[in-house]
């Protein structure tokens, strides 16, 4: 019975793990289309596809960023922030003007970016960075490709756990529906019993 409980609980939050998932894959993909970097919870996330910070951060790395406030920023920080060109670009704080303006330069790069960052193209501070079995080369490359097999792997899951929720389910209505005839059966059984004990008493009394 605990076994039967513990499947159903698994089963259950297997799904909702991949509706979830499902669903912050479906955000990262509209927000990929349109340009816009993917925020949960204050956190975004991006994969370099340049070589403008190494050594530090190499391409192909994965960026963890946070929406820190804008006005916290200091020199040595690594931010991300849209590009005029219509791209994200992550690159340390060099310097901030009087008026906030932050001035920000590839570590590689031999000269500032022309452009600086301000509250309105800011997108986060960079809080973590590192490369995970070359997954960053694979978004960059084949994001859709990905995305699809991620669905499709999700889908299967999906579809396998309903099915055995619904022969749990089926399994449960077929126990319920064997007891209940079971009571019915004995309880036939005691109400002839009593008709026969009753008829033989009232042969006895005849007699």
């Amino acid at each position: 019975m605990v076994q039967k409980i513990i499947k159903y609980v698994i089963s259950i939050l297997t799904v909702c793990f991949f509706l979830i998932a499902l669903f912050i894959l479906v955000l990262g993909t509209q927000a990929y289309r349109n340009n816009e970097p993917f925020k949960i919870f204050g956190y975004t996330y991006s994969v370099v596809p340049t070589g403008s910070m190494e050594p530090e951060i190499m391409p192909g790395e994965f960026v963890l960023a946070k929406d820190v406030e804008f006005s916290s920023i200091i020199v040595g920080d690594d931010v991300i922030y849209h590009s005029e060109m219509g791209i994200y670009i992550i690159h340390r704080v060099i310097e901030i003007s009087p008026s906030g303006e932050l001035t920000v330069q590839g570590i590689n790069n031999p000269s500032p970016d022309e452009e600086v960052v301000t509250i309105s193209n800011y997108v986060g501070k960079v809080i973590k960075h590192g490369s995970i079995l070359n997954l960053g080369e694979i978004v960059l490359n084949k994001r859709f490709a990905l995305f699809a097999i991620v669905i499709v792997i999700f889908a299967i899951l999906l579809v396998t756990e309903l099915v055995k929720i619904y022969k749990t389910l089926k399994e449960k209505n077929k126990l319920k529906l064997e007891e209940e005839y079971n009571l019915k059966l004995k309880s036939d059984i005691q109400k002839e019993r009593e008709r026969i004990k009753e008829e033989i008493t009232k042969e006895l009394d005849n007699k």
